[in-house]
């Protein structure tokens, strides 16, 4: 046991230094926007069913898409980003999603014929 306890400690160090090492040389990738990470296919605007990952841009979408060209580019994801909390802008909140109609009443009993 004791015979393994030394190598096993040199593969962990030696590992260590090489993250600290690329971390140092800027390997590390830098972190992507939220507009690239929703651009799923990378072709520079966020589709509809791209905006279904994010459950507060979904709801937005049409309203957003002031070109009405079925994507949203850059400039206008911009215009919701800056409406998010945390951005110092005024923020609206996420329109509510439908509500399922309520559930039918007892059906009503037919009336009693009268004598």
């Amino acid at each position: 046991m004791k015979k393994l306890i030394l190598p096993m400690l040199a593969i962990a160090m030696t590992g260590i230094a090489s993250v600290a090492n690329a971390a140092q040389q800027g390997a590390v990738p830098p972190q992507q926007s939220t507009f690239d990470r929703l651009d799923v296919n990378r072709d520079g605007k966020i589709t509809r069913s791209e905006s279904f990952n994010n459950l507060f841009l979904h709801p937005r979408f049409y309203e957003l898409d002031s070109n009405r060209d079925g994507a949203l580019d850059k400039s206008e994801f911009s215009k919701f980003e800056a409406a998010q909390p945390g951005s110092g802008q005024p923020s609206q909140a996420p329109a509510q999603p439908e509500q399922a109609p309520a559930s039918p009443a007892a059906p009503e009993q037919p009336a009693q014929p009268q004598q």
